[in-house]
């Protein structure tokens, strides 16, 4: 929209957006968490929006010991 596409337009082509980080575990192989909005929830939601869901992920994953403190707190700032 910031250079001048209308936003009717964007909402005819834009179908899914998602928000995705490949994090290091702490067994050295890397997992993706993601995040994505569908449709209406693209324009009409702020990007900072992004994040429910992929928050929770990396909660489990810290939960679980699958990532280190390090990361887990590296990545927290970004979900919010």
């Amino acid at each position: 929209m910031e250079l001048g596409v209308d936003k009717t337009l964007l909402k005819d082509v834009l179908k899914v957006t998602i928000y995705q980080r490949l994090l290091q575990q702490v067994n050295g192989s890397l997992a993706a968490i993601a995040d994505w909005k569908e449709d209406w929830q693209i324009l009409d939601q702020p990007t900072s929006d992004f994040g429910s869901s992929w928050k929770e992920v990396l909660d489990g994953a810290f939960k679980s010991k699958r990532i280190s403190s390090k990361v887990y707190e590296e990545y927290k700032k970004i979900a919010a």
